[in-house]
């Protein structure tokens, strides 16, 4: 499971489309990281879920942690985003 944290601040500052925009590069950059056979999905409004199917823990949780640094690391437009996973990362 992976949300965008601070998504509702996104959208109140800088508009719906903005926040929409934001989702759409987000969801496509994930998903240039995940397998083919991996599943990845919009849960809700800013949460995500990935189903890896016979992949070990330990690298679940290490994709998880290069997706929620490749989104940190990503600069869209002129405002950063941040990812928790559900490894407990915060």
């Amino acid at each position: 499971m992976m949300d965008l944290d601070r998504f509702k601040q996104v959208n109140d500052t800088y508009c719906h489309a903005t926040g929409d925009a934001v989702l759409i590069v987000l969801a496509k950059s994930i998903r240039s990281l995940i397998r083919v056979t991996d599943i990845f999905g919009q849960y809700g409004g800013e949460e995500f879920l990935s189903f890896m199917p016979h992949t070990p823990l330990e690298d679940a949780t290490k994709l998880a942690n290069r997706i929620r640094e490749g989104v940190k690391e990503h600069k869209f437009s002129n405002l950063s985003v941040t990812l928790s996973t559900g490894g407990g990362d915060g």
